[in-house]
């Protein structure tokens, strides 16, 4: 109702969306939520929303135009930055995602779990682009400043196995990986496919 009768507010489509995305009805909730950017895009709480759940939802063009536009709106909020480089490694674009994550990073103010989450993303997209020393390098400065997020040292471990080098720090990071999980079939894999590279086969099957 509140929408029918307020068709030009953005908080009652904002609003909306609040309850749609707390009903999981995500789509539904992402067109909310743009619709109130269309009539006042100066709040950076309603980009957010709009770009998790475009990333959520696997809209990774939009994801990397929308994101572009919120970070020329908001230049100095680091989560932006993130988000959009994201859409654009997923759209293809690794390069222009390289470069604004690492715009990015310059904008996180002690806040060492997001920088650790740009460092770990690098890793990641320079590894795809045969850079192994920089990828290898923004792995490391990712498990410094968080040493417990499982999900990078699984990556780190797996890309290691995968270029068949540094295979004891691949087992190292994949060991720490498992001890702060609750059992995940990735991680896993991920450790057999690390013991594998070693050739001790048969604790490689058992994995």
């Amino acid at each position: 109702i509140m929408v029918a009768v307020n068709k030009s507010e953005a908080k009652s489509f904002s609003m909306q969306g609040d309850f749609l995305f707390r009903d999981r009805r995500d789509n539904e909730a992402l067109a909310a939520f743009q619709k109130a950017l269309s009539l006042d895009k100066s709040k950076s709480q309603i980009w957010e929303q709009v770009l998790a759940l475009q990333l959520s939802l696997n809209k990774f063009d939009q994801l990397a135009q929308d994101g572009q536009t919120a970070v020329e709106l908001f230049p100095t909020n680091p989560l932006f930055y993130w988000y959009t480089a994201n859409g654009m490694e997923r759209s293809g674009k690794t390069n222009e995602a390289i470069e604004t994550w690492n715009m990015g990073k310059e904008m996180v103010v002690e806040n060492n779990d997001l920088l650790s989450q740009f460092y770990s993303s690098l890793g990641g997209a320079y590894n795809k682009t045969k850079d192994f020393q920089k990828s290898d390098e923004a792995y490391d400065k990712a498990i410094l400043l968080n040493p417990n997020d499982v999900f990078t040292l699984n990556n780190y471990a797996y890309y290691l196995s995968l270029r068949k080098t540094k295979l004891d720090r691949a087992e190292q990071l994949i060991k720490r990986a498992l001890e702060e999980s609750n059992g995940n079939a990735n991680f896993f894999d991920t450790y057999a496919w690390v013991l594998f590279q070693k050739a001790n086969y048969p604790e490689a099957l058992v994995w």
